[in-house]
């Protein structure tokens, strides 16, 4: 009996999407790997590797593969994620913003809360490379800032580069994403900030680490964090720390140990004192509450495999989210929508689907492939008008994002 195929995630990079989708219509066209690799010219073991993203397709192969699978542009729209993963990537802006000792704390901290609101709402105001050009005016400036200025700069600095990083991993660029995460834990050690550092390391570098194809990486860096927000003495910060080991744990199907990090988080919400901390000084951590705690253990549960068990706080997520986080709304929808294909609740799922298309606006490439990783359980299904409805939806979407 011949191997059966390694399972791909798509949702992991950019390559895994490629390698999926590639996988896909390869067999869709009852194609094996030598065929496809004697229409391109190359050999079948290359095309294998591409598909389970061991390898990174060089342009002119992507293009040939689009044209040869009859692909009408998909594969090439996906390829330009992969070949070009790291390019321009949270570099600075061209024009250079030049900044004194005495503003440069206000605007640094005007820009990060923009570019963080843009961010939430996956709108064009959200540019990395803003942050970084900010950071490294603000730091040449640093030698006449006062005294008593000086170490809270230092968090703000900290602060752009992991929303630079962050925002690099959501563009599919996770390189780019450790090397900015690795610039901010700098800085947070020259500003002592514990609770940004748990930030930098949990909530970030930890999620990047397990949805990056390293969840043991994001376990151990998880339970750092949770150290350090401990010694901030943020009840709230500690909670998300462990959501995010939460997720970590649940992507190496380990389930009692996900679950009591999630029932851990929902104690440590319970005992924070909104009034306790200065609402201005974390703002970053606005993005998770109850609602988002609900999310995380639905996202943990569909990882675990128990997608019946998944929906009920994924609704609720859905039912309480401030609406200004409009990427994890969209995410967590997506969840649900999952949840429900595995359950075989086509209809519902394909009905979600058609109001989180029109809900998505300035998709990201990280949300996109969510989107795709959808698609291509729809595209194993029977066609139906719901389904076909639902392809074309996500066609248009992936066409109009590219």
């Amino acid at each position: 009996m011949a191997n059966r195929p390694r399972a791909l995630d798509p949702q992991a990079s950019p390559a895994a999407l490629f390698g999926a989708e590639l996988r896909a219509l390869r067999q869709r066209r009852s194609l094996s790997l030598a065929a496809v690799g004697r229409l391109v010219h190359v050999s079948g073991d290359l095309i294998g590797k591409i598909e389970k993203a061991d390898r990174r397709p060089q342009a002119d192969l992507v293009t040939q593969l689009d044209r040869a699978l009859e692909a009408e542009g998909a594969i090439e729209r996906l390829g330009r994620g992969v070949v070009n993963e790291d390019d321009h990537g949270g570099r600075p802006a061209s024009a250079a913003p030049v900044l004194s000792p005495d503003d440069a704390p206000a605007r640094l901290r005007q820009v990060i809360d923009t570019v963080r609101n843009g961010d939430h709402a996956m709108n064009d105001r959200a540019d990395p490379g803003t942050l970084v050009s900010h950071a490294l005016a603000a730091e040449r400036v640093l030698p006449g800032v006062g005294r008593d200025a000086r170490t809270p700069l230092y968090s703000s600095i900290a602060e752009a580069h992991q929303l630079a990083g962050w925002m690099s991993f959501d563009h599919g660029r996770p390189r780019q994403a450790e090397r900015l995460l690795g610039t901010a834990r700098g800085w947070v050690e020259r500003a002592t900030d514990p609770a940004l550092a748990a930030f930098v390391l949990g909530p970030n570098l930890s999620f990047v680490a397990t949805y990056g194809g390293d969840p043991a990486l994001g376990v151990e860096r998880a339970y750092g964090a949770i150290g350090w927000a401990r010694r901030s003495g943020n009840h709230r910060l500690t909670g998300f720390a462990m959501a995010i080991g939460a997720r970590a744990h649940a992507r190496l199907g380990e389930t009692d140990l996900c679950l009591d990090l999630l029932d851990q988080a929902s104690t440590q919400l319970e005992r924070h004192d909104p009034d306790g901390h200065d609402p201005d000084a974390h703002r970053w951590l606005s993005v998770f509450d109850r609602a988002a705690l609900d999310g995380h253990r639905g996202s943990c549960l569909l990882d675990l495999d128990q997608p019946d068990r998944a929906l009920a706080p994924l609704a609720e997520q859905e039912r309480t989210s401030p609406h200004q986080f409009v990427r994890n709304r969209v995410i967590w929808r997506l969840d649900r929508i999952d949840a429900l294909l595995r359950l075989g609740e086509i209809d519902q799922a394909c009905a979600d689907l058609a109001a989180a298309t029109d809900t998505a606006t300035g998709v990201t490439p990280r949300v996109l492939r969510r989107f795709a990783a959808i698609g291509l359980r729809l595209g194993e299904l029977p066609r139906s008008a719901a389904t076909t409805d639902a392809l074309d939806r996500l066609r248009l979407l992936s066409a109009a994002s590219a």
